[in-house]
């Protein structure tokens, strides 16, 4: 028994140390109108409609990601995606099976995936810029390595670059419900009950997702951005 769990515990060790080097950048977002900044105060509080989620969450929501609340219905945005992709792939028929196929390998919750993506560069082509060490599910690094190149091969085929121009007025409409100046005052009132200074300088970025199922939301942290993942009704 005790050669068995050895073994076991080889392997694994084996398996982080064989994940994919990862050469080291910080995050930039070139894309101004797809980002709500907080001004004054509120400086540090932003609200990001995220390519990185989206692009992750389109491909769980094509290949199997059928979650949902009980009691709850589908966000609308979530609808619209799931019929857009299922119309252009029923061309794509051989590609489709094998994202099922690695779906169907990888069984995950949507927020592991949506934190690994987050340790992507900001844009397409996508590929990992932020380390190991800051991933919240750390053998993710080797579980979903592939990721990257799959998810730029569903991209470019399901055309989710169109797709995300496309949907640009309901991101736009959901980072325009946060209020950053509210944001910078609940945590000023937080850190005031803890009876604590807050030590840290981070950007905390709050990112609407309403591809993921309800009453579900995830805080993940990378390089300077504190991130909160934010699904429908969170």
């Amino acid at each position: 028994m005790l050669a068995v769990l050895t073994l076991g515990a080889s392997l694994f060790v084996g398996c982080v140390l064989v994940a994919p080097r990862v050469a080291v950048e910080p995050v930039t977002f070139e894309h101004p109108d797809e980002i709500l900044k907080g001004t004054g105060p509120a400086v540090g509080y932003w609200a990001l409609a995220d390519r990185r989620v989206f692009a992750v969450m389109a491909f769980l929501n094509a290949t199997g990601y059928d979650e949902e609340a009980p009691n709850a219905r589908m966000s609308p945005l979530r609808i619209k995606v799931r019929e857009t992709l299922a119309r252009r792939l029923a061309t794509h028929p051989d590609q489709l099976r094998g994202w099922r196929r690695y779906y169907d390998a990888h069984r995950r919750g949507s927020w592991q995936y949506a934190n690994f993506a987050l340790s992507f560069g900001a844009d397409y082509p996508f590929r990992r810029t932020r380390p190991h060490r800051e991933l919240t599910y750390k053998d993710t690094a080797w579980d979903l390595r592939d990721l990257p190149e799959v998810l730029n091969d569903f991209w470019t085929t399901a055309e989710i670059g169109r797709l995300w121009e496309e949907l640009q007025p309901e991101y736009a409409a959901e980072i325009g419900r946060y209020r950053p100046a509210r944001m910078a005052e609940e945590m000023e009132q937080l850190w005031r009950y803890l009876r604590m200074p807050r030590r840290d300088d981070r950007i905390v970025v709050h990112i609407p997702n309403p591809l993921q199922r309800h009453f579900t939301a995830s805080a993940n942290q990378f390089g300077e951005y504190f991130y909160s993942i934010d699904g429908p009704g969170s």
